[in-house]
């Protein structure tokens, strides 16, 4: 077994051990309506609209100007956290 199919190997078995304790723990979240619209927010801005946004990006601009890109990102953030959140990067950010 390769390196990489022992990794998913590993994965399904942590989902099978994991998934009864999470979804114990979080069904009274998800079952309130308040809160179901919290989580589903959550979702779409986290992970659904960002990644949306890469792919349609990746289509459509050239391989340097992507990559560029998604190397300065790491550098944007503190200013857009400084600029938007107020947040001041320390020395471990």
């Amino acid at each position: 077994m390769s390196g990489i199919d022992q990794l998913g190997a590993a994965m399904i078995v942590a989902i099978v051990d994991a998934t009864p304790f999470g979804i114990a723990r979080a069904a009274p979240t998800f079952l309130h309506p308040d809160w179901l619209l919290c989580v589903i927010e959550v979702g779409l801005c986290s992970s659904v609209i960002p990644y949306v946004t890469d792919q349609l990006a990746m289509a459509r601009l050239p391989r340097a100007t992507f990559a560029l890109m998604l190397a300065i990102s790491p550098a944007i953030a503190p200013g857009i956290g400084l600029v938007v959140l107020g947040q001041v990067p320390g020395r471990g950010s």
